[in-house]
């Protein structure tokens, strides 16, 4: 690997830039030297080897002596903030405070190394906007700071400091507007000037493309009216506008939710009002990137067999604060036609038993079942596949 990084040749306008942007490690979200590992390594000793690395790069920075002005300011923000960025990816990597966890410490080694890492950083660094791991730093930062109190207490006061209003309203405020709505308020709370300006308009770009609309329309309405010169409003309303222009859910349209969603434990129940036909079941997630791209190519699939037996079940399971509407949103927001079903714990554990011996469950999953209601493909085509998918239902249908 050695050998092959010292091959490598750097030429062009930006051959510096490229050259340390890639020796750092920066390049593979790294930052070297890394002489640590996440599953075994203590949280405090990787932070203080993260320190270590970043003030190496730093000193590597200014002896580079680039004359890209923007690009050394970028690289030197991704420098400084590299260690909560990567603290927050590793624990998610590593699931580090739940059951079967990767790492062997503790949630509480980990919380104190993060809290040691956001410590000595500026939140509002207009000169860091546009760096990765500044982005990182802030779209964490909500997240960071509702885990980072041990006194329930302590919690509730920042609550009420934040939402300026009793805990009990903000409770039911949370649970009517969602969990955007809550990261948009400590934003607004942690930020000021330009870096607020952009970190508000981030999360409503990154809220319609991660799939999480709720309040969205809202924290809209609120940016436009602070933020009427903001440069970034421009792509704010593009990205924004197709769930503006969505109207509200039409019962009578080709858009079914299954009002008995949480009955059902098993596919066969499920299934029972689709006997003797094809049906291709598709479980995804408002969560989930890919089961969103597939979307694109479910009018074609349905179009293609149009009066033919063959039937579409979408299953969602979904893990936000209200899984009910963030699931139809998501369904209307995407114009996904068919009947739509909300999975429960049950029926999911049903799905992982069932991919047990044959593969992992992963989202977006998609099953085939033929006519007698046996399951006869649990790794059916996706439907971008398109070809291979069709011959795969046509084959049912003889």
């Amino acid at each position: 690997m050695q050998d092959f990084k010292n091959s490598l040749k750097f030429k062009g306008q930006l051959c510096k830039e490229n050259k340390f942007y890639y020796e750092s490690g920066l390049t593979f979200f790294k930052l070297y030297p890394q002489l640590w590992n996440d599953t075994l390594t203590s949280p405090d000793v990787i932070l203080a080897s993260m320190r270590k690395s970043q003030l190496a790069a730093t000193e590597k920075l200014k002896k580079a002596r680039i004359r890209n002005v923007k690009f050394t300011q970028l690289t030197a923000a991704d420098i400084s903030y590299f260690a909560p960025s990567k603290l927050f990816d590793l624990i998610f990597k590593n699931n580090a405070w739940s059951v079967g966890k990767a790492s062997e410490y503790s949630k509480q080694k980990w919380l104190q190394a993060l809290k040691e890492s956001y410590a000595s950083l500026p939140l509002s660094n207009s000169a860091a906007i546009g760096s990765y791991h500044y982005g990182q730093t802030i779209a964490y930062y909500p997240r960071f700071l509702e885990m980072s109190f041990s006194k329930e207490e302590d919690f509730i006061k920042l609550t009420e400091k934040v939402f300026q209003k009793p805990f009990m309203e903000v409770t039911k405020e949370m649970k009517s507007k969602g969990k955007r709505f809550g990261e948009y308020k400590v934003i607004n709370y942690s930020l000021k000037g330009q870096a607020l300006e952009s970190a508000l308009s981030s999360l409503i770009i990154n809220g319609v493309a991660s799939g999480e609309l709720a309040y969205l329309p809202e924290a809209y309405k609120d940016f436009k009216s602070r933020f009427p010169n903001s440069t970034y409003l421009t792509h704010v309303q593009k990205v924004i506008q197709p769930l503006l222009e969505k109207t509200p859910h039409n019962p009578d349209s080709e858009i079914k939710f299954d009002a008995d969603s949480n009955l059902y434990n098993t596919l066969e129940e499920v299934l029972v009002q689709n006997k003797g036909r094809v049906v291709y079941v598709d479980m995804w997630g408002s969560w989930c990137g890919p089961c969103r791209e597939e979307f694109n190519y479910t009018a074609a699939l349905r179009e293609h067999f149009k009066g033919k037996p063959a039937d579409f079940v979408y299953i969602a399971f979904e893990h936000s604060i209200e899984p009910e509407r963030t699931w139809k949103e998501a369904v209307v927001f995407y114009n996904v036609k068919g009947r739509h079903v909300l999975g429960n714990t049950v029926l999911q554990e049903y799905f992982r038993n069932l991919y047990a011996n044959k593969g992992i469950l992963t989202f977006p999953s998609y099953l085939l079942v033929n006519k007698e209601g046996n399951i006869v493909n649990v790794h059916a085509e996706h439907p971008s596949a398109v070809n291979k998918l069709y011959f795969q239902i046509e084959e049912l249908l003889k």
